[in-house]
């Protein structure tokens, strides 16, 4: 298959020439710092999400048990890699030694590509509870989300870390790389995105909550519901 972008104007495009070229191979291991003899590396599932304009591509691959992966025939794009192991964050994605900028694998010329998926065993956590606007009456099934501060993260819908309230109230999000969030709170609807639109959540930063984490913080946070009519 070929991807190729476009710019088109007031006189059209003429004379475009579309290559397809054959789909390449990913291929790597996942390494855990420190003791890894507890992680059931098999029991997840390796993702490659591509993030450019266009078809969106989804690839999945198995884990062996020893940690090693292999997908052939991957459409040529640029993959964010996904790594979800509970209790543990990717914290690295490197090809070659070389370590990849956001995580994105570029398949567009179509090398065979040898990853290295670096996990850490100190993900942060975050737990709280939720409240009514002007009391402290508790707010069940109500959604919480972490939105990621940094430029870079908050194009990243997969950087996004929700959970909902339980009859009492309290939360509790895992395995959260770290970083800089800030954290709100919905009546609940559905795990939308309605979010990530900077025009809708703008004027409501200021009810949200900084929460910066390194690794292994486990901070406890109080968040005032948002009522649906701002949202």
């Amino acid at each position: 298959m070929a991807l190729r972008a476009i710019a088109v104007g007031a006189g059209g495009v003429e004379g475009l020439t579309i290559l397809p070229i054959p789909g390449s191979t990913i291929s790597g291991r996942v390494h855990i710092e420190g003791d890894a003899a507890a992680a059931n590396l098999a029991a997840v599932t390796a993702q490659f999400f591509s993030v450019d304009p266009g078809p969106g591509f989804i690839v999945s691959t198995s884990m062996n048990s020893d940690g090693t992966f292999r997908v052939e025939d991957v459409p040529p794009a640029r993959y964010k890699v996904i790594y979800p192991l509970p209790g543990y964050y990717l914290k690295a994605v490197r090809s070659e030694s070389r370590e990849l900028p956001d995580r994105v694998v570029d398949l567009d010329a179509s090398p065979p590509v040898k990853l290295d998926l670096i996990l850490s065993p100190k993900p942060g956590s975050v737990t709280g509870s939720v409240v009514s606007s002007g009391s402290d009456q508790p707010c069940p099934e109500v959604n919480v989300v972490l939105i990621p501060q940094e430029a870079d993260r908050k194009t990243d819908p997969h950087a996004y870390l929700q959970a909902s309230t339980d009859s009492c109230g309290r939360f509790t999000i895992h395995d959260i790389p770290p970083g800089d969030y800030r954290a709100f709170a919905w009546e609940r609807n559905g795990f939308d995105n309605f979010f990530m639109d900077p025009a809708f959540l703008g004027p409501l930063e200021s009810r949200g909550v900084a929460v910066s984490l390194a690794e292994s913080d486990h901070p406890e946070i109080k968040l005032t519901l948002i009522p649906t009519d701002l949202r």
